[in-house]
């Protein structure tokens, strides 16, 4: 904090003028700083004196002027006004309690006069009031501004005071001076701090036990709305950083070039280009089909939608505040729901012409519907850990990292049996899969003003997918030898550790992109997202190896044999499981426990895997929401979108890949449901549409033309990017 105070304020003061109670504001803002120096501070000064204190560049002044006459009050005023480096930072003022105090009847006319006299020096140039005094809303500052904050009168516990004080300071006496505030701020743009009351009101435990003074974490939480004030928009603007943990007085910076363009793009011309696709067919024969025009305009709405919502002030942006009853709450009625929604697996489908024949190609072990499942409520449960902000409590992050390597466990297994089974290392399913993980999250980068490596999940299942590509495709004449599969998993692994973890390769691969692409991404944090689950990926392609071994081997086991090896299996589970649980609970810091996870994630995995095949069930689950009425609204919401975008991608994907074939869907492995459109390998199929776009044929027919001109793009839009 000390280090951004520095930056927001320089080499300026922050004076802050009254009586004990915004005393306790200077005091806050000192433990900011300095929290030993500042206890040190407090036993040593006198009670009613005034105090420097200056740590880290910042310098603290509090000048006691309890009835806000002195003569070093409108000196700070004078100098206010003047400017100059001479001039506070930040001057907040406050008083009154003395005044309904010691000062009888007359009480509210000497204050009135005090208000009166600091009227003149509020900053004709800020004309947004500070919030209003019925609500809770801030503007900004405008950058390096000074800043003059009037404190409105303390609201104490009155059943709380002591009785010589309680006698004079009342309600009768304390609204009268509020009012009079809310009169100067209504007609005269006074910048009073209304919310430091809204803070406190009905708040017993914001209060010391004298029942005058706050406690000195609530006086941090309402110097910190000034800081934000202050500091928030100029901070942004000298870090350009995202994401913002700031919440409010953001200034929002102009789109730039690049995301005008892609406004523009989605927002007029790939909407019209849509309903001119479906009302004008044949005028328009350069278009894609209708149906690709309104994929590309859903993905491209979903991206401006999350520009819209955490770019602009449009929404209200709030801190994530944990709450275990919240947490748990959510996570039960996502499982109670889960439970009641589960339901038998539909076999898969081919359909042909009119005719529809089942197709059970699916391994029994692990299948696509165990493993959409598994996704399924581990989406649920990242998805409330994320909403929540559990992650500062170790426990529920230690079992998300176990569910994020579940995901990578899954790539793994899923990849390489599909490898092994189908040899099919061709460029066109290589693109699909790439295209159809990376397709939102590279978009996302130029309308967000982050980079690709932000949203990191995306190219880390894409870099492992890479590297099974390769270590299967190596030799794969040989695939059906074990003892060349495994020597071949085994050496990649030690490759890809080397990589990661010795310094040379990454930061020469990461160095090329920035010369040439100008891409930047933080190496530090890349290498810490590779190293987090380095084996996991490994663990999934044993187990598929695995499972197609035995499964090709033939051999039948009875009964009783079976009944005694899911038994077992069953009881090597539950005991791996209680094992890791323990010695997982003895772990207390979160880098100890990130240092273990590339070893023993696996153990809980393949132990869940187990159970869940313990029989031969096929469930999947339908999950619904929680009933909290903003979560509720922002799940429907993401879940709509979602639903809407990963349909679009799928669409985008088969065109990229494929324009001329017909085919609704690129074989990305075993699928559910597989309908044969119109191309020129079948011709027998049944068009649903005689209209291709792609008359070059060269685009129509290779796919690496297409691709290299995607690349050529992007790489466009990096350079103009600034």
């Amino acid at each position: 904090m000390g280090t951004r105070m520095t930056l927001c304020v320089g080499d300026r003061r922050l004076t802050i003028i009254g009586d004990s109670t915004v005393r306790e504001l200077f005091w806050a803002t000192a433990e900011k700083l300095d929290r030993a120096g500042a206890e040190h501070a407090i036993n040593a000064v006198e009670k009613h004196s005034n105090v420097n204190f200056s740590r880290a560049g910042v310098d603290l002044h509090f000048i006691w002027d309890p009835f806000l006459n002195s003569s070093a009050l409108h000196q700070s005023l004078a100098a206010y006004r003047s400017g100059g480096d001479v001039a506070a930072s930040i001057l907040v003022i406050g008083g009154g309690l003395w005044h309904a105090g010691n000062l009888g009847e007359k009480y509210l006319q000497y204050y009135g006069d005090s208000m009166d006299e600091i009227m003149p020096f509020m900053n004709p140039r800020w004309p947004e009031e500070m919030a209003s005094p019925y609500t809770e809303t801030f503007s900004t500052a405008p950058n390096k501004e000074n800043l003059l904050i009037l404190a409105p009168v303390q609201i104490p516990r009155y059943g709380d005071l002591k009785p010589e004080r309680a006698a004079s300071i009342t309600k009768n006496r304390v609204d009268p001076m509020n009012h009079y505030l809310r009169q100067l701020h209504m007609k005269q743009g006074a910048h009073v701090a209304w919310s430091w009351s809204h803070m406190v009101r009905q708040q017993p435990e914001a209060y010391k036990k004298d029942g005058l003074h706050v406690i000195g974490s609530v006086a941090k939480l309402q110097m910190d709305i000034i800081f934000n004030m202050r500091c928030n928009s100029y901070l942004l603007d000298i870090e350009h950083s995202y994401p913002r943990d700031n919440t409010c007085c953001n200034s929002y910076a102009s789109p730039l070039r690049v995301q005008k363009f892609l406004l523009m793009v989605t927002l007029g011309v790939l909407p019209l280009s849509t309903i001119l696709a479906a009302k004008e067919p044949h005028r328009l024969g350069l278009l894609p089909s209708r149906r690709v025009c309104h994929a590309v305009t859903v993905v491209s709405l979903a991206v401006c939608y999350c520009f819209f919502t955490d770019r602009t002030p449009i929404f209200y942006k709030l801190h994530k505040r944990y709450l275990s009853e919240e947490f748990m709450i959510m996570i039960l009625v996502v499982m109670a729901l889960g439970v009641l929604s589960m339901r038998r697996s539909v076999p898969s489908l081919i359909v042909q012409g009119q005719q529809a024949t089942t197709l059970e190609t699916d391994q029994p072990f692990l299948s696509r519907d165990q493993t959409d499942e598994w996704k399924g409520w581990m989406q649920f449960v990242i998805l409330i850990y994320h909403y929540t902000g559990a992650s500062r409590v170790l426990g529920i992050y230690k079992i998300i990292r176990i569910l994020v390597a579940s995901y990578l466990f899954m790539t793994g297994f899923g990849h390489a049996a599909f490898f092994y089974r189908r040899s099919d290392y061709s460029l066109r399913r290589s693109a699909a899969v790439l295209i159809r993980t990376n397709l939102l999250s590279s978009m996302l980068p130029y309308a967000m003003r982050t980079d690709y490596a932000f949203y990191y999940f995306a190219p880390l299942t894409s870099s492992w997918y890479m590297i099974i590509y390769l270590t299967m495709r190596f030799g794969h004449g040989s695939n059906t030898s074990v003892h060349f599969l495994l020597a071949k998993v085994v050496v990649s692994a030690i490759l890809v550790t080397g990589v990661v973890h010795m310094p040379g390769v990454l930061e020469a691969v990461f160095q090329f992109l920035k010369v040439t692409a100008r891409i930047n991404w933080n190496l530090t944090e890349w290498r810490f997202r590779m190293g987090l689950d380095l084996y996991i990926v490994y663990a999934g392609m044993l187990s598929a190896i695995a499972v197609i071994k035995m499964s090709e081997s033939g051999n039948v086991m009875s009964q009783v044999q079976f009944a005694r090896l899911r038994i077992f299996s069953i009881v090597a589970a539950l005991a791996t499981i209680g094992v890791v649980w323990v010695a997982l609970k003895s772990i207390t810091e979160k880098h100890e426990y990130n240092s273990w996870v590339p070893y023993i994630s696996f153990l809980p995995i393949l132990s869940f895997v187990l159970l869940r095949n313990c029989r031969d069930t096929k469930g999947v689950l339908s999950l619904g929401l929680g009933h909290w009425w903003d979560f509720l609204l922002l799940t429907a919401i993401f879940f709509w979108v979602s639903w809407h975008v990963g349909n679009a991608t799928n669409v985008i994907t088969g065109w990229i890949v494929d324009p001329g074939e017909g085919r609704r869907h690129v074989d990305l492995g075993p699928s559910r449901v597989d309908v044969d459109l119109p191309s020129h390998k079948n011709p027998t199929a049944q068009p649903l549409t005689r209209r291709y776009w792609l008359k070059t044929s060269v685009l129509r027919e290779d796919l690496k033309f297409r691709l290299a001109i995607i690349v050529l793009f992007m790489w466009m839009l990096n350079l103009l990017y600034q």
